[in-house]
């Protein structure tokens, strides 16, 4: 029983580590990171960077309102 809670624990795990390293773009300016196919990305400028969500996270910024990030 304990080896299936421990399977169970680690297959939940795996879409939170996987959405740490997803590649975002972010706003250096306005520290707001995006979904790459977000439409707020057309608009960004020479501020914007492609990064992980956590290394945007780690700079202080916050996910789109739009897209979630």
């Amino acid at each position: 029983m304990k080896k299936l809670l421990f399977l169970f624990l680690l297959v939940a795990a795996i879409p939170a580590l996987a959405a740490d390293s997803q590649v975002v773009i972010m706003n250096t300016e306005s520290l707001i990171y995006h979904h790459p196919s977000c439409s707020r990305v057309e608009s960004c400028t020479k501020n914007c960077i492609k990064t992980t969500r956590n290394e945007a996270v780690a700079r202080g910024a916050r996910a789109c309102r739009v897209c979630g990030g």
